[in-house]
């Protein structure tokens, strides 16, 4: 069976893709998920087990490395989720080698919050925000630090249009050119 390791963004219609899953809301698809890591045959790895190594600069680079990761089978992803100052919870995937070095998407917001799983498994997107996964293995830790000086000598898209209060929130003045001509 061929995996797809691209994680779908942008849904909004929870039910219907929840059916397609076949779990008919939320909440059932949550309980379905318990019930699997309870009944399953595999092997549940812990998370104290693998000790995996993190570091998280202040670039947003993530450094994942682990020898134990090579005595589990099948393939492996990295199933990442970052929030923000705002709140706002992103989520992207990788897959895994034998050492990983992640930089976090370009976010407008400063990091408040990163955790960390490494996923042999499908990934389940229900909405924009949220990712469920059913576990085959969980090899996984969690990491979070504050990152106060994210935007530091970071090269920013040109696509990049911060609003003024966006600015403003991570101590930057805002240029006006109209106010200024006034």
């Amino acid at each position: 069976m061929e995996r797809n390791n691209t994680i779908v963004t942008g849904l909004s219609n929870e039910e219907e893709l929840s059916k397609i899953q076949g779990f008919d809301s939320l909440q059932d698809f949550t309980e379905k998920e318990y019930i699997f890591l309870q009944n399953t045959e595999e092997p549940i790895n812990k998370i104290e087990e693998l000790n995996i190594s993190l570091s998280l600069s202040s670039h947003r680079e993530i450094n994942i490395s682990n020898k134990k990761l090579m005595l589990i089978e099948g393939e492996k992803n990295i199933s990442l989720s970052y929030i923000t100052s705002e709140n706002k919870l992103s989520q992207t995937s990788y897959s895994y080698p034998f050492n990983a070095s992640i930089t976090l998407p370009y976010s407008r917001y400063n990091l408040t919050s990163v955790k960390i799983y490494l996923l042999d498994a499908y990934p389940y997107v229900i909405n924009e925000y949220t990712v469920y996964c059913k576990f085959v293995y969980v090899a996984g830790v969690q990491l979070e630090k504050n990152i106060s000086k994210s935007f530091v000598n970071e090269e920013i898209p040109e696509d990049f249009n911060p609003r003024k209060e966006d600015i403003e929130h991570l101590g930057g003045k805002y240029f006006d050119p109209e106010e200024e001509t006034m």
